[in-house]
């Protein structure tokens, strides 16, 4: 019935106090008068991106391996497809496919434990390779292909079920009734990216500047097989998050 009762409200109404119409969208059904992004649920969602940017977790593992093994420039790569990642999580919560993750058992557990080995494999891979001081001349080959770097950020945000269910429970703490969806998702989206992006320069920044002080091999070795292990026990604790209902 309620739905009905809005398919035959007026298109247009002008207040009594004012001669100015007010016009509804037959599609979003919000009035134009009203802000799209309001901007108290914007700065809200602001910072709650800062903490989740911030956060310890194997986003800010892979930027600083990243930013050790080859430098601020091509490290930084990495950080472009954890936000293209985190983008893809954002529209698959969106279109309601993160409900599916979020109610099945048997999808979620494949995901979480796909995520498990993803990060096991990322760690036994930098604790294998060969350490080698990071060298920022201009004009050094990159080790790494730009598609390969953006390709393991992509992948580690796609596969962590972290990720779907902090955007099931976030979302909608940012979205208004009333207004247009889709400015107010855009909107988030592009501020969870922000600060994502600043937040792994940082990470990446900070790593390469270390790098800088890596005089032997044996040095490097070392600080690879650091972040392996970091990678690991984020697989780890990955392999401990248990589903909430």
């Amino acid at each position: 019935m309620d739905g009905f009762a809005g398919a035959i409200e007026p298109l247009c109404y002008a207040p009594l106090d004012s001669g100015t119409p007010h016009c509804r969208n037959p599609i979003s059904g919000y009035s134009s008068g009203e802000a799209t992004v309001p901007f108290d649920a914007w700065i809200t969602c602001f910072a709650a991106s800062w903490i989740f940017s911030l956060s310890p977790g194997s986003g800010s593992v892979f930027s600083m391996s990243n930013g050790l093994n080859y430098g601020f420039r091509r490290g930084y790569l990495g950080a472009v497809g954890l936000v293209i990642g985190l983008w893809t999580v954002f529209l698959v919560v969106v279109v309601g496919l993160g409900v599916i993750i979020q109610a099945s058992p048997i999808a979620f557990n494949v995901l979480k434990w796909a995520g498990v080995a993803y990060l096991f494999y990322l760690g036994l891979s930098q604790i294998l390779s060969k350490g080698s001081p990071v060298s920022l001349r201009e004009g050094d080959k990159p080790r790494i292909g730009v598609m390969e770097i953006i390709g393991k950020g992509i992948s580690l945000n796609l596969i962590n079920p972290k990720g779907y269910i902090f955007m099931l429970a976030v979302i909608p703490q940012f979205i208004v009734a009333g207004h247009a969806l889709v400015p107010q998702y855009f909107a988030v989206a592009l501020t969870m990216a922000f600060t994502d992006l600043v937040v792994m320069a940082g990470y990446t920044g900070l790593a390469a500047r270390v790098a800088l002080k890596l005089k032997t091999e044996r040095q490097a070795s070392i600080l690879n097989k650091v972040f392996g292990s970091l990678f690991m026990l984020a697989a780890v604790v990955l392999a401990t998050f248990q589903q909430t209902r």
